[in-house]
Parts: C-alpha cells; sequence; structure tokens
C-alpha cells in the first residue's frame, strides 16, 4: 500500500508543475509579462506585479466561466479581453481598427528611434598631445636673503 501510494505521490507532484509551467507560458505571451524592456529595478518589479495581478484577474474569470462551460481556457479570457479593450480604446480615440494600427506602429517607430539614439555611442575625443602646463612659481626659501 505505501509504494502504490508513493506512486500516486509522485504522479501527482509531476503533473502539478505542468500547471505552473503552463500559467507561465500564458503570463508570457498573452499577458506581457517577458515584455519589459527598462534598466530600473524597481519598474521591474511594478511590471511584474502588474502582469501579476492581471493573471490573478484572468484566472478568477476563467475560473467563474468555467461553472457555465468546463472548456473555457486562460488564452481564451485573454484573447477576449484583449478584444474588448482593443473596441474600448477604439471608442474612446474616436479612430478606425486602421487607425489604432497606424497609432500602434507610429509609437513602435519612435520607441525604436529612441532606443537607437540612446545606444549609438559618442564618438571618443582623443587629443593629439596635452596642454602645457603652466610654469610652477618658484617658492623662496626664508634663508634667502630678501632684496631691498
Amino acid at each position: 500500500m505505501s509504494g502504490v501510494l508513493k506512486l500516486e505521490t509522485l504522479v501527482r507532484v509531476a503533473f502539478r508543475r505542468w500547471n505552473v509551467e503552463h500559467s507561465f507560458r500564458v503570463a508570457k505571451s498573452e499577458l506581457g509579462f517577458a515584455h519589459y524592456e527598462g534598466r530600473n529595478y524597481v519598474a521591474l518589479m511594478r511590471h511584474m506585479s502588474l502582469c501579476l495581478v492581471a493573471m490573478n484577474f484572468v484566472a478568477e474569470h476563467t475560473e467563474r466561466l468555467r461553472q457555465g462551460n468546463p472548456e473555457v481556457t486562460l488564452e481564451q479570457v485573454c484573447r477576449a479581453l484583449r478584444l474588448l479593450c482593443r473596441g474600448w480604446l477604439q471608442r474612446h480615440r474616436g479612430t478606425s481598427e486602421l487607425g489604432c494600427l497606424l497609432h500602434t506602429l507610429c509609437y513602435h517607430q519612435l520607441r525604436n528611434r529612441a532606443a537607437r539614439a540612446s545606444k549609438q555611442r559618442r564618438p571618443v575625443l582623443i587629443r593629439d598631445r596635452k596642454k602645457p602646463r603652466r610654469p610652477r612659481r618658484q617658492h623662496h626659501s626664508r634663508s634667502t636673503a630678501r632684496r631691498t
């Protein structure tokens, strides 16, 4: 009996890993978990926290929707929310889908231009020769005779 119980525990633990990996895959592909490009640790933590809050929101709505339809997946809920948000943005901006697409393209081009400009190295100025030093003042010791 204990051998069967150990095998059952092993199988349960092994398949629990799949749930964690699936959650990370959904967070990366659907919620932008891997899209952070900044250089600030605090901003990274804020981005990750926001993604995890969004993941929790999607997971709760998925569970609620599964009560009526057990075939609902996290990916489907994410895609439906993305579609709702896109429609809301179009109404809010007062533009068509093409206008939103053009706006997004321009935004990404500006970001890419700014990133390229910040990555370009400034030319290093190399001086051919050093500036001549000023001659040092010679301090007279007190033992020398003063001119009168």
